[in-house]
């Protein structure tokens, strides 16, 4: 089972460090594929409701962001 487990993490790894580096106005270009992002996170809003959804705003603040990501209450612990 530990093999397994081991060849996945390694493929993920390597997919992620391959990962081309893109800005992002350019990121509408790159729908689908596994990217690294470099820009500035403008702003952020995190909603009120039960499950909470933090909003990260790209480049600049809302309604004019270049692109916006998403982190889901349960993956927040992941991030710093």
């Amino acid at each position: 089972m530990k093999k397994p487990l081991l060849l996945v993490s390694l493929l993920f790894s390597i997919s992620v460090l391959l990962a081309q580096s893109v800005p992002g106005d350019s990121i509408k270009y790159y729908e689908g594929k596994n990217v690294v992002v470099c820009e500035k996170v403008a702003d952020t809003h995190i909603t009120s409701s039960d499950m909470k959804i933090t909003y990260l705003n790209f480049g600049s603040s809302y309604p004019n962001q270049m692109f916006t990501g998403v982190i889901f209450e349960t993956d927040l612990p992941k991030f710093s």
